[in-house]
């Protein structure tokens, strides 16, 4: 199978008389089978793409383990740059990086070619709206964990589309986090389920390779590199488990239909598909 090819029953049908494709409603099964089938089929370009944007993550402990090995006076200052470098890769890297897988594995489920470097050029227009959102979002997240931790986790649950919605409509800070409320409202539990499945695979595998390399070698550097490639092939997995959960949220709700992401996808700058629906 090649890249860019969809499995017949991973929550597409094909129509017999026209050979299109429609999208239907897919259960918790369905999207957790989709979702790891998109991610070994497409391994390299996902993984390639959480590569770029998790450099930063990367380099940041080894110049910061690499300073203080030189200069103890500096670790303060160096530890408080780290800090600044981690918070600019959150708000600025980190939405850039799942901007552009949302537009590849938007492709990709349309069954066209998707490409690393158009899709980071893509997801870079949109950079700005995107910072912009995940600074908000995150203030607001945070603001509903100090009060009992439930809020923000319901806050949390119910943002968690803006990417695909800013990626996919083409719509502005505040329109992307109205549309995110009322997509997955009624739905956050089992937003929830999904993304707490997939979160405990990830810390089990993550655990078991870092486990592993601090067994057999005890050397903090490459015990920080081995973190990082795991993270990164982690990282796709809830990726595409989100663009799924906003596919299937705009099937139940609004009889999504595949004509409106093929124009989507085929402008420069998606134009807001809000008053489509």
């Amino acid at each position: 199978m090649q890249i860019g090819e969809i499995p017949a029953n991973f929550g597409v049908k094909h129509s017999k008389m026209r050979g299109d494709i429609h999208f239907e409603p897919m259960t918790v099964g369905m999207i957790l089978d989709a979702a790891i089938r998109i991610y070994f089929r497409n391994f390299w370009l996902l993984v390639g793409i959480a590569a770029v944007g998790y450099l930063p993550q990367l380099l940041l402990p080894l110049l910061v383990a690499l300073a203080q090995a030189l200069d103890s006076d500096l670790s303060m200052l160096i530890i408080m740059l780290g800090a600044l470098g981690n918070l600019v890769w959150w708000l600025l890297l980190y939405p850039w990086t799942l901007g552009a897988a949302t537009y590849a594995i938007s492709r990709i489920y349309l069954g066209e070619e998707a490409d690393l470097w158009k899709a980071l050029r893509v997801a870079l227009d949109e950079v700005g709206t995107l910072f912009l959102t995940s600074l908000i979002v995150s203030v607001i997240v945070f603001i509903g964990l100090l009060l009992l931790i439930v809020p923000g986790i319901l806050w949390w649950l119910s943002y968690s589309l803006i990417v695909p919605v800013i990626m996919l409509e083409g719509t502005n800070s505040q329109e992307a986090r109205w549309r995110s409320r009322e997509l997955t409202r009624n739905y956050r539990g089992r937003i929830l389920v999904l993304f707490v499945i997939v979160i405990f695979l990830q810390f089990v595998a993550q655990l078991a390779a870092i486990g592993l390399v601090g067994a057999l070698f005890e050397n903090i550097l490459l015990t920080q590199a081995v973190q990082w490639v795991a993270t990164v092939l982690a990282v796709p997995l809830p990726i595409v488990l989100t663009i799924l959960l906003y596919y299937d949220l705009r099937i139940r709700k609004e009889g999504f239909d595949l004509e409106l992401l093929s124009g989507a996808l085929g402008r420069s700058r998606p134009q807001s598909t809000l008053g489509l629906v």
